[in-house]
């Protein structure tokens, strides 16, 4: 019987960092509606007529943000978003180009991390 003690890949880890600045976010729990596929972190959102939440898209009011990846591609998926905080403009994610400024609906201030 052979032992092996080498390494081995457990999986991968993202450190992506979407914020720029150390102020502290706030959080709300939301249900994302399937049939998106995989949400990155850092995919912005905001809420449909359904109360589910999409890709933001600038067609309605700009929610938050994901801090982790979900996959939606299989169903809805229970989730968490930020709201209320500084966001590398570079890091984020949306069906719509988003520039260095405050957005008044998410309370998300939008920089360019330092």
């Amino acid at each position: 019987m052979a032992l092996s003690f080498g390494l081995e890949e457990l999986g991968t880890v993202s450190s992506t960092n979407i914020f720029a600045s150390t102020r502290n976010p706030r959080q709300i729990d939301i249900v994302i509606a399937g049939s998106q596929g995989v949400l990155a972190k850092g995919t912005l959102l905001h809420k449909a007529d359904d109360g589910k939440y999409e890709v933001y898209d600038g067609t309605k009011a700009m929610a938050g943000v994901l801090n982790e990846e979900f996959d939606t591609t299989d169903g809805d998926v229970t989730a968490y978003l930020l709201f209320d905080c500084d966001l590398d403009v570079i890091a984020i994610d949306a069906a719509t180009t988003i520039n260095v400024g405050y957005d008044k609906d998410s309370l998300i201030n939008f920089m360019e991390a330092q």
